[in-house]
């Protein structure tokens, strides 16, 4: 696997939220193989709609965009809920999360785990409480410092 580089117009405010996993990354996998395989050329637009989605984001990420960039996550999350791959905690999250002013928030990892991204562009403190108020564990970050 290779890695590109990309270029960002400065550091994205974020959120990270968590809970416990309710399923492996093998059986996300699994899973989403037996529903792309009953429907597969439904599941080819899927993809191509979070490629374009990914790619989009690229663009939302070297302008500093970061309220497109919200939207753009809440798209992608809204797709990948459709191919299978989330569960109860990650709607939640991301729910509570926009509910408390993210722009956008999105699973992130395989699937099935319990882990959520939000973009806050205008301030994570209340993101992160409204988080754990919930139950959940969280943390505000700006992603791309390089640490």
């Amino acid at each position: 696997t290779t890695f590109t580089p990309v270029p960002l117009a400065g550091p994205v405010p974020a959120v990270v939220a968590w809970a416990p996993r309710q399923g492996s990354t093998r059986q996300a996998v699994a899973g989403l193989r037996v529903r792309r395989d009953a429907l597969p050329a439904h599941f080819e637009r899927v993809f191509d709609a979070i490629g374009q989605v990914n790619e989009d984001g690229l663009l939302a990420l070297a302008t500093g965009d970061f309220d497109r960039l919200g939207q753009l996550f809440d798209l992608n999350h809204g797709l990948l809920n459709a191919c299978g791959v989330s569960n109860v905690d990650n709607e939640r999250m991301v729910a509570v999360a926009r509910k408390a002013g993210a722009a956008g928030a999105k699973l992130t990892g395989a699937g099935l785990g319990g882990a959520v991204v939000a973009v806050t562009p205008t301030g994570a403190a209340g993101v992160v409480q409204a988080l754990r108020n919930a139950g959940y564990k969280a943390f505000a970050t700006k992603l791309g410092t390089g640490r």
